[in-house]
């Protein structure tokens, strides 16, 4: 005879509570005939099942809270990650990019033509395979276009042991980079 957990709880609670009687135990059949003998193999068997069901409740709980540490270390990563770039955002919303500075300057000092021109001899120091040294005059080192080029040279070449002098040795982004900015500013026009 199979008995479920209620069955066995209540068939141990008749045999050791006197104030209960066999007529109320489950382990009674048909015939009025009692088996409390199969009572200790049945409780002993629901008791390995609790056991072995609360065994797995442990393991499961430890996975979960192994996953729980690491969510919780995994949502500390990412909320650092997310102030960090909503700084980042922030700054670059309040501030103009060095590109955008520059190309406002560019376009309110008429600097176009004079990059227009630098372009084409960058593409002549290309063909030559030489890098394309500062063109300015000295006299002509502290205006915008000489700011204009030391910014240029140290994006796509070299200052060399000056920074007033300097060369272009990334012909193609320079020009391409000159040519985003003028074609904008011709765009709006």
């Amino acid at each position: 005879m199979e008995l479920n957990r209620e069955q066995i709880k209540k068939a141990m609670e008749c045999c050791y509570d006197n104030n209960l009687s066999c007529i109320d135990c489950p382990f009674q059949d048909t015939d009025k005939y009692f088996e409390c003998s199969n009572l200790a193999n049945s409780a002993l068997a629901l008791i390995n099942e609790l056991t072995e069901e609360n065994a797995k409740l442990h393991e499961q709980n430890a996975i979960q809270v192994v996953t729980a540490i690491e969510l919780d270390k995994q949502v500390q990563r990412l909320t650092e990650e997310n102030e960090r770039l909503r700084a980042e955002c922030t700054q670059l919303i309040r501030y103009p990019t060095l590109y955008e500075a520059l190309e406002a300057i560019i376009w309110y000092d008429g600097h176009s033509d004079w990059l227009k021109e630098l372009c084409g001899k960058l593409e002549e120091a290309k063909k030559e395979g030489k890098n394309y040294p500062n063109p300015l005059p000295i006299d002509a080192w502290h205006t915008e276009q000489h700011t204009i080029w030391m910014l240029l040279v140290g994006m796509f070449g070299d200052w060399g042991t000056s920074i007033r002098g300097g060369w272009i040795e990334k012909h193609d982004e320079c020009i391409a980079f000159i040519n985003k900015i003028i074609k904008k500013l011709e765009d709006e026009q």
